[in-house]
């Protein structure tokens, strides 16, 4: 009986130690840590494409995006320590271009939109591995709101003056088109791991 016991102990701790040293599911703290990144990202870049809108409109708005979204996505990057970028299948900046994971998502959330199943609850985490390392990847939509349109928009809502400056700031620009409550792109968030706790 002894012996039994011993060996169920044995068996047990094996089996612990096996299950620790792989990913297994995400917790909740990693889950709100990354909802929390893209949250508070979209909330700066909302705040200072809201303050150039009303200063002077599109033109100032997309001359600043041009300018400083980038740096401003690398510093926050940095602020919270996590890969973060902004991700479209129609990228207006070369920058924003998806790797094959996020091209397989942008896909999944445009179906969804099709099947009025895209809320703004959806998101994506998943285990996944990048060159040799494992990572938790995340992904929340952006969607298209009716202000997107005065730069994202078709020629009855891109302003002329805009459509001049788009092409001259972004020649291979395809970020047009877009109707309200369009899947715009993604925020897409990469967390490297050595293990991902339950």
């Amino acid at each position: 009986m002894r012996k039994a016991i011993i060996l169920t102990v044995f068996l047990f701790a094996v089996f612990l130690l096996s299950r620790c040293s792989e990913p297994a599911e995400i917790n909740e703290t990693v889950k709100n840590e990354m909802r929390s990144a893209a949250k508070g990202f979209m909330t700066e870049l909302k705040g200072v494409l809201v303050a150039n809108m009303k200063n002077g409109g599109p033109v100032k708005a997309i001359t600043v995006c041009s300018d400083t979204a980038q740096e401003l996505t690398k510093n926050y990057a940095g602020k919270v320590k996590l890969n973060l970028r902004r991700v479209s299948l129609k990228a207006r900046n070369p920058k924003d271009t998806p790797d094959d994971f996020e091209r397989e998502f942008l896909l999944k959330f445009d179906e969804m939109k099709i099947q009025n199943k895209l809320s703004d609850k959806t998101e994506i985490f998943k285990i996944d591995e990048i060159d040799g390392k494992k990572v938790i990847r995340y992904m929340k939509p952006i969607i298209t709101k009716a202000v997107c349109l005065n730069c994202h928009g078709d020629d009855n809502h891109v302003k002329p003056e805009v459509q001049k400056l788009l092409k001259e700031k972004y020649p291979h620009d395809t970020a047009r088109n877009y109707k309200e409550g369009d899947v715009r792109g993604a925020i897409s968030i990469i967390k490297y791991v050595t293990q991902v706790n339950r």
